[in-house]
């Protein structure tokens, strides 16, 4: 290999443990992911929880990435180590991942860089995307994060945010109350295939963004009744995620900027579509396989500050 560099990203997410890996020219080398295991009938784990089950992931993805890795130098390592920028985010679960790099990094001796679990979707988001220049509307929708933002010159400005429940949220409680596993947008996603929405849920869209618990209670009471057919109400459900989206801009008036949307949400190809065929907006999409938690926009982001800086950031 003429130039044989590779950089490693690692994620450790409230969903997945991820180990990915990119070389110099930002191909991607290897994508490794393992879901954090829940119990049936549970909407998630606790923090500590979390942390345990990253222990226990993280050896055997990163044995795979590295099998895929022989002939590399591997030259970087970069973490997500918080949700988003800011002194007050912070989540156990991130540790875990920094500690992970940290000894990577020393026991190789190469550069830790550092950066932001919402930062690594949107540069994952941006691959395929490189046409999309700022600003730019990002929109990070998953179980975690619904955050409506401006983006511009290396920087996220909120304008509007989920205001109860996150996106994700709302699909996993009403996929759990159904019987579901968590998390449960791929199995509600198949339930409301083909199914034709009546708008029956309120997207309620406050002056600082989305309200979702109203629909909520309203699936579960449907849920709880059980006169309306489960797929009929997961119909429901993405429908309204998609008129919430759409008054969200409306207020705050973005029709000539590009929209691009990520987070794990934004994998639902019903969403995509509902979205696409608005036809209010440029709504463009992080590839399906890079929507939900990954390390491949950490890597890049190794890359990058190791090919344009040359140094330790953090």
């Amino acid at each position: 290999m003429a130039d044989n560099k590779a950089f490693i990203g690692i994620d450790t997410s409230c969903y997945t443990t991820s180990v990915a890996a990119v070389d110099v020219a930002g191909n991607i080398i290897t994508s490794e992911r393992m879901g954090l295991e829940v119990k049936k009938g549970s909407r998630g784990l606790r923090q500590s929880e979390g942390v345990f089950a990253h222990v226990r992931n993280f050896p055997i993805i990163f044995a795979r990435a590295m099998e895929k890795l022989e002939g590399y130098k591997l030259s970087a390592v970069c973490v997500s180590s918080s949700p988003v920028d800011g002194k007050e985010s912070y989540m156990p679960v991130f540790i875990a991942g920094k500690s992970f790099a940290e000894s990577i990094a020393q026991s190789l001796d190469i550069p830790c860089y550092y950066t932001t679990h919402q930062m690594g979707h949107l540069r994952a988001a941006l691959f395929g995307n490189e046409h999309i220049k700022e600003p730019f509307v990002a929109l990070h929708l998953s179980g975690g994060t619904s955050d409506f933002m401006l983006y511009e010159k290396g920087k996220f400005n909120l304008f509007a945010k989920s205001l109860d429940l996150h996106f994700g949220q709302l699909v996993d409680r009403v996929g759990v109350a159904m019987g579901l596993p968590f998390p449960s947008g791929v199995q509600l996603e198949k339930l409301a295939l083909g199914i034709k929405a009546e708008g029956k849920y309120p997207a309620t869209v406050r002056e600082d963004g989305p309200c979702l618990s109203g629909a909520e209670k309203q699936a579960m009471d449907d849920i709880a009744r059980g006169d309306i057919a489960h797929s009929q109400i997961a119909a429901e459900i993405y429908d309204c995620l998609y008129r919430s989206i759409i008054k969200t801009l409306n207020g705050f008036n973005s029709g000539e900027l590009p929209v691009l949307v990520f987070g794990g949400v934004a994998s639902s190809g019903i969403l995509r579509n509902l979205l696409n065929k608005s036809g209010e907006y440029s709504f463009n999409f992080a590839d399906a396989a890079l929507s939900g938690d990954n390390a491949v926009g950490v890597a890049l982001i190794a890359m990058e500050k190791y090919l344009y800086r040359g140094d330790s950031d953090g």
